[in-house]
């Protein structure tokens, strides 16, 4: 059944410098109430309940001024290892913090996890460790903060 009480409606602005700016709402007795506010600049886009709440959705690298914050990526350690070292697009500071975790069940159910993921700075590299040596290929997922 057609709900037409329903009423959802939408405000679009054109800003200086091309930014775009859109303020949504739906209505009605059979819709939870909700609000959003989208500011669009290029391919940076920040989203919230309202003008001032804080969220940020970004489409490509997020980044602080010309050093990239998050970077992320998928890499695979080889059979019979249990460590594989990762070259960071963008380099690594002393305060980036890194993180990873296994993307599949290595085979045959050998049970193994990721027991640190170590910048180094200096180098620029993520040591990623796993607590045993995997019987095949396995993937892990990591992603880097600052």
């Amino acid at each position: 059944m057609l709900d037409c009480t329903t009423t959802r409606s939408a405000r679009v602005a054109n800003l200086a410098g091309g930014a775009t700016t859109v303020n949504a709402e739906t209505t009605g007795p059979n819709a939870a109430p909700d609000r959003r506010h989208l500011l669009r600049l290029g391919g940076l886009a920040a989203a919230g309940a309202s003008a001032a709440a804080i969220a940020v959705a970004v489409d490509g690298t997020a980044a602080a001024a010309a050093t990239p914050l998050i970077r992320t990526g998928v890499v695979t350690v080889p059979a019979g290892r249990h460590n594989v070292t990762v070259v960071v697009p963008g380099g690594l500071k002393a305060t980036s913090r890194a993180f990873a975790t296994l993307q599949e069940i290595p085979a045959n159910g050998y049970i193994v996890s990721v027991m640190a993921a170590v910048p180094n700075p200096t180098t620029g590299k993520l040591r990623i460790e796993l607590t045993g040596n995997v019987p095949t290929g396995t993937d892990v997922g990591w992603f880097v903060i600052g």
